[in-house]
């Protein structure tokens, strides 16, 4: 089940939903927006993700700054927002 609007705003009402910092207008009608903060990190080398040898290539930018994402290229990336689910929900990023 997708959670509607009204959904998400009573759950974070009452606590059971942390999104920190959090403006009514990133609720939409069935999801939160969420943005993205300054971190980015990067695997760099082969195709393969190997986590055992760690992450390379932390960058952080600025606001006036941007961040290029290249063909086939691996990002992981920190959100502005705290968030904290409660046992019963899960989520899923989608960028768009």
């Amino acid at each position: 089940m997708i959670l509607s609007d009204r959904s998400i705003k009573k759950l974070i009402t009452e606590g059971a939903l942390v999104v920190e910092p959090c403006d009514e207008d990133q609720i939409q009608c069935s999801s939160i927006d969420l943005r993205l903060g300054k971190d980015f990190a990067s695997y760099e080398g082969n195709e393969v993700i190997d986590v055992r040898e760690g992450v390379r290539g932390v960058k952080r930018v600025e606001v006036d700054e941007y961040i290029e994402v290249k063909p086939k290229e691996f990002l992981l990336a920190t959100t502005v927002e705290y968030v904290k689910l409660p046992p019963f929900l899960t989520a899923f990023v989608e960028g768009r």
